[in-house]
Formats: C-alpha cells, structure tokens, sequence
C-alpha cells in the first residue's frame, strides 16, 4: 500500500523518517507558483485532444474564448462516449455477445474515469457556477446529458452544489459539511460517504422544503424522473439491463465515491473557532499539475470566496489577495491535490505534510515550526457540534 502511495505522492519515503519539528516551514517567498505559467488555452491540460472542424464550430458559441478546453473536452466526451455507447448497444443485440457488455463495461469505467471523469466533473463544476455558452441548450448539455454518463443524475449537480453547498457554507442544511466528522477517522468517512450518497434521495428534497426553495423541489423530481426514465428506457432498446446498469447504475457508485472523498478533502480543516470565514472552512492548493488539468479547482478558499470568478483568473487573485489569506490564517498547500492531502490526513501524515508541502504566506521571520503547523492541523480536524454555531451573516445569500 505504501509503495503505490508512494508512486503518486512526492516525498513520501519521508513519512517513515524522523521529521525536526523546530525547523520553520516553507514560505511563499521561498517558491514559483508555476500555476501562473498557464494563461494560455493551449497549453491546458482539461481535454486529451482537439477536434479538427467541430472544435472552431463550437468555439463561436462560447461566452468567454478563455472557455476553450471546456469545447475541446466536451467534444473528447462526445466522441468516447458515442463509441462506448454504440458498441454496448451492439453486443447487447445477440444473446451469444451480451456476455461482453460486461467485458466492456468494466475497462471502460477504469480507462474513462481515469482520464475523463475528474475533468468533467470539474467542466460540470465550473460551467454550473458561470455558464459558458450563449444557447441555453448549450448550458444544460453537462448538467441533463453527459452527467448521468458519469453517475451523476439529471439537473441535480447544480441545486446539490451550487445552492446547498455554497449557500450553506459547509454548515447547517448542507447535508455534504464535514464539521460533525472528526476528518482524519476513516470510520467518520465511511458514514460520510454513506450519506453523501444514499441520503441525497431524501434530504435534497427535505431541504427544498426546509429552505423553502419550493420550485426546486419539481427540478429535482422531474431530474429523478429523467434519469430513471433513461435507465429504464435503455434496458428496453438494448434488450439487456445490463447496458443501462453499466452506462448509469454503475457510474453512480462509481462516481460518489471520489465525490465524496473529494469534498471532504477540501473541507477537512475546518477552523472551529472561526468556521463561518471562507478563509477557515477550506484551504488552497497551490504549484500543482492537478490545477492544469481541473480548472484551477485547487484554489478552494477563493472559489468559496467568490464562486463566480472565472477559473483563469484564480492563481492571480491569490497572489493579489496574500495579505487577506495571511491574516485570515488561511492555509495554503503545493504540488497536492485535495485528494493527496486527504491521503496524507487520513495516513496520520500531518508532519509531513507540514514540513514538506504546507505554504506560509508570510515572511520568514513570521513562519511557524513544523511542530506549530502539526498542532494547528490536529485542532482543525477536531469535529464540532454545528447547531451551536452563532447566526450566519450570509444565510439565504443567493447563488441560483
């Protein structure tokens, strides 16, 4: 186990290492963030390939050109998916090939969710918060159509993520907070995992209904209808339920679990003496490939901060806003990811992490010791009750 962590996480042999707790951490001074060297579309790592003829069709019907590898991706989707599809309704047609739906099946969920899902669901993310094409069609494409290919059911992502989530904060009626959880216990995450994805039948309905977001209540039922209906649908046309349990059924377990696993990464420090701030209820992630290929998702706490602010524009506002993350206590980690962070949390690994990857955005002189920064982390992991938290300034501010 340690060696494929290993594979995947720089410096990891240190974990077995003794760590000197006295010496100062890393300083923003002291690295290159090399997220500001990727302005340009180009050189983006959110699509695989583009599209000769198709790609500059589509490019016309973006809002913003900075959008671009959201065509190029969209279009990488499309295609794949257009071939995965054909090929299992085909085998499902003859009783002596439907054994190889599940031949299919099963790669195409490792192959496609290795090099598609996390940037699609990044793509759904983003173009939930900002719509990116001018035809509303357009926009409701990621949301109605590619996202049940993913596991995600119809027109769901965006009341789950973008009203609940950002609205509630991370506390209160967002049935995905992580402030109850004592975030390093692989027990807690369990449950977590487990409500995160079997309860949104019945607490996205209970929190239209409790936030009295009442016409949200027929979206998310005609959503659940939709996604039912084309499973169903699909095991009719193939002749083979078996089609519609790999294109759907599948994908949703499938998916949750990183969804799961990825929110409660970016939500695993939690400040509980000041969790309302956007700067204490998540953390960035800086210098890391992962922001090439996600549309700078590691910038957690500015996202949470203004969800609206283009993806491009992210690492500079960063930098343009050190002083406000510095004297919020924000924390700031590079080369991770949140799912690497997690890993390290979850090991019991905040040493390192703090020696190797944790940021101060001070001067040196300013700088905790290892031992500090190990100390802070284990207070932010510490689970607190939510229902004692004091009034939310910002209750009921509207994101839909």
């Amino acid at each position: 186990m340690g060696a494929i962590i290993g594979m995947v996480i720089p410096n990891w042999e240190r974990a077995s290492q003794p760590i000197d707790g006295t010496r100062k951490v890393l300083t923003i001074g002291e690295i290159q963030n090399s997220d500001l060297n990727f302005k340009d579309p180009a050189r983006r790592s959110e699509y695989l390939f583009k599209t000769p003829v198709l790609s500059p069709m589509l490019m016309r019907h973006l809002k913003d050109e900075r959008d671009e590898p959201m065509v190029h991706l969209t279009l990488n989707i499309v295609f794949w998916l257009s071939i995965y599809v054909s090929l299992m309704f085909y085998l499902a047609k003859d009783p002596q090939t439907q054994m190889y739906v599940h031949a299919l099946g099963c790669p195409n969920i490792a192959m496609n969710y290795a090099g598609l899902l996390p940037r699609f669901l990044l793509m759904l993310h983003y173009s939930a918060h900002r719509s990116a094409w001018k035809e509303g069609w357009l926009n409701a494409v990621n949301g109605w159509i590619l996202a049940p290919f993913y596991g995600v059911p119809c027109g769901l992502y965006y009341l789950h993520h973008c009203v609940m989530h950002h609205i509630e904060n991370n506390h209160g009626l967002d049935l995905s907070a992580t402030d109850a959880y004592q975030r390093d216990s692989l027990l807690h995450f369990a449950i977590y995992w487990f409500r995160f994805t079997f309860g949104i039948w019945i607490e996205i309905p209970l929190y239209c209904i409790r936030s009295k977001r009442l016409q949200w209540l027929s979206k998310v039922a005609m959503g659940i209808a939709v996604w039912l209906t084309a499973i169903l649908c699909t095991s009719m046309v193939a002749g083979s339920s078996s089609v519609a349990v790999w294109l759907f059924v599948v994908p949703f377990f499938a998916s949750f679990l990183p969804m799961s696993f990825g929110n409660w990464g970016q939500h695993i420090f939690v400040d509980p003496d000041n969790c309302r701030s956007n700067y204490a209820l998540t953390y960035n992630c800086i210098d890391s490939p992962y922001n090439q290929l996600a549309f700078n998702d590691g910038y957690h706490i500015i996202h949470h901060a203004n969800a609206r602010l283009h993806w491009s524009e992210m690492p500079t506002h960063f930098h343009d806003t050190l002083q406000k993350h510095h004297q919020e206590g924000a924390i700031t980690f590079r080369v991770l990811d949140f799912f690497l962070v997690a890993v390290l949390v979850m090991c019991g690994q905040l040493r390192l992490l703090a020696s190797d990857y944790y940021v101060h955005l001070g001067d040196k002189e300013s700088a905790p010791t290892v031992d500090e920064m190990e100390a802070k982390f284990k207070r932010w992991l510490l689970p607190f009750n939510p229902d004692k938290l004091p009034a939310d300034p910002n209750a009921g501010k509207k994101e839909e």
